[in-house]
């Protein structure tokens, strides 16, 4: 009964990864620019950099991924929310 339990965590464990950059993939083809979407059409562009910035969204998208993935299984962070203020999860 253990080896099967053990066998199916490690099982999981692509399936996991998977979905997770599927998600990831998914957000980061949302067209438009993120600080651009956020702050709004009218917001000042060093406004939209430094938001861009700060987020990591200039950096490459391996990068943001293992970034995303760190902080979902480090800390339970599921990122902004786009529907209300503060952070999801």
């Amino acid at each position: 009964m253990v080896s099967y339990t053990l066998r199916r965590l490690i099982e999981a464990i692509p399936v996991i990864l998977l979905v997770t950059l599927i998600v990831f993939l998914l957000n980061a083809a949302i067209p438009g620019d993120p600080g651009r979407i956020r702050l709004g059409q009218r917001a000042d562009p060093a406004a939209v950099d430094a938001y861009n910035e700060a987020r990591g969204y200039n950096d490459p998208l391996p990068v943001q991924y293992g970034r995303y993935l760190w902080r979902l299984f480090t800390d339970f962070d599921l990122g902004e929310s786009d529907v209300k203020a503060g952070k999801s999860g």
